[in-house]
Order: C-alpha cells, then structure tokens, then sequence
C-alpha cells in the first residue's frame, strides 16, 4: 500500500530480497549473503513505487524485507533485513521485542487493514504468534515424487495468537487458519 501511493516518485530503498532462487540479474544487488540455499539480496538504491511493486509480481516467492518511505505523505515502511528469531523473549518476565516491522501512516484506509479494534490510538505493537497444529497434503499431491512441490502445495493449519497493545492495554485475539 505505501509503494501504491509512492506512485512514479522514486525513493531510496534499503534492505533485503530473500529467495531460494539466484536472482543477481534481476536485483543488480549491493551484497547477496547465503545460508543454506537461501540466498539474501541487499540492496540500497532508488526506486519507484510502481518499481517495487513490479518487482514483488515478478517474484511471488520471495520475502521482501525493504525500508522505504514517501517523502510527499511521510509515510514510511520499516522492515528489518533479517528475519525475527523464532519464539525468541527478551530478558525473564519480558516479551519479545516487537519491532521486526514498523510502519507509520495516517492513512485511515491502511490503518483499517492492520488494526481492527480500535481506531483511537497513537501507537500500537502488535505481536502475531504462529502455532501450526497440522500439516495438510492435498489429495493430487499424495503420489508426488517432487518434495518441494508437496511442501509448497501442503496446507498449514492452526491458529494465529495476536496480542495488540493499545495506549498501555493489552488485547488478545485468537484465530483458526488454514492456509
């Protein structure tokens, strides 16, 4: 949504494309750092909302971690080039550091999106907590020999815990999934 409204404007961007696929022609990046076959694109350079957004539908499949804002609006997009450690605390008796995502708007439309319990605040953490009970393998799936493709078709079922704090009040959701 920020790069929808950053339009034809350029901005710089910083951050990270993540893929299991080699993507150096595309992306031109500063860096590629790889662990495992999962390669990370850093990148610094200007584009266009319209760029990003190009971008994204010719990689569906990978993780973009980028940092961008548009100077017209003063919205901006943080997201941190690594990934948040799994189930990872802060010290005894604290909770994770929410901060793997920061985005600042005030665009009602977009707000709406994210935060549906309350539309009267001046900032909010939010902490989504994945529990994936089962793992689901579609019948045409079943007598596939191709492992990633089974692993990319399976289903993830379970629940999703969201805690939002709100001006010092905590509200906690629960939701089943399937997806």
């Amino acid at each position: 949504m920020i790069a929808e409204r950053l339009g034809g404007e350029k901005t710089l961007i910083k951050g990270a494309i993540v893929s299991t696929s080699d993507l150096r022609e595309e992306l031109n990046p500063k860096e590629v750092k790889q662990f495992q076959g999962v390669k990370r694109y850093l990148i610094e350079k200007e584009m266009s909302g319209n760029e990003i957004l190009e971008l994204m539908d010719k990689l569906p499949k990978a993780f973009f971690a980028l940092t961008f804002s548009n100077p017209k609006t003063g919205e901006s997009l943080k997201v941190k080039p690594k990934a948040p450690k799994t189930g990872k605390g802060g010290k005894k008796n604290q909770k994770p550091k929410a901060d793997f995502c920061t985005l600042k708007t005030t665009d009602e439309k977009i707000l709406k999106e994210f935060v549906f319990e309350t539309n009267d605040f001046k900032k909010i953490e939010i902490i989504h907590t994945y529990v994936i009970d089962e793992v689901i393998i579609p019948e045409d799936l079943k007598n596939e020999e191709d492992f990633s493709k089974v692993r990319e078709g399976a289903l993830r079922k379970g629940k999703i815990l969201r805690e939002a704090e709100i001006e010092g009040r905590i509200i906690k959701t629960e939701k089943d999934f399937v997806a």
